[in-house]
């Protein structure tokens, strides 16, 4: 889940279309330079997406805060995503493993934001989209 402080301050509540979330969900525009917005789902989703920034440094940062707060994940499958992305799974273990799914652009003529991200558990099997555990071969 997203935590952040002195929300009143740091964060103003978006409408859901114009951040491009519709559904059960809340929606945050972050203090930032660029549009920075942070959605939490009914179904305890949670998902960030900012339009400006380095798409691999964002990736990196976003892989550095997970394992600072002791998840460890393993690459999983990388797919083509909608608006010229692509889609790349990191994966935690067994049982309902934490998946982040970050897409970026799939290059610089890309018109996507700068990243998309989706946090979750997984509900039940560790999905096929995950690949093999850290350590396991795969088959």
């Amino acid at each position: 889940m997203v935590h952040v402080r002195n929300r009143d301050r740091l964060t103003v509540v978006a409408g859901n279309g114009l951040a491009g979330f519709s559904g059960d969900v809340k929606v945050w525009r972050l203090a930032s330079l660029g549009p920075v917005y942070v959605a939490a789902w009914g179904d305890g989703t949670c998902s960030a997406t900012s339009q400006r920034g380095d798409p691999e440094a964002l990736k990196r940062q976003v892989l550095a805060a997970v394992a600072a707060r002791g998840l460890t994940l393993a690459p999983g499958r990388a797919v083509d995503a909608q608006a010229d992305g692509i889609n790349q799974a990191f994966c935690g273990s067994p049982p309902q493993p934490v998946v982040v799914s970050i897409i970026t652009p799939a290059n610089k003529q890309s018109r996507r934001g700068a990243i998309f991200i989706n946090l979750f558990r997984a509900k039940g099997e560790r999905p096929s989209f995950c690949g093999p555990e850290l350590g396991e071969t795969p088959r």
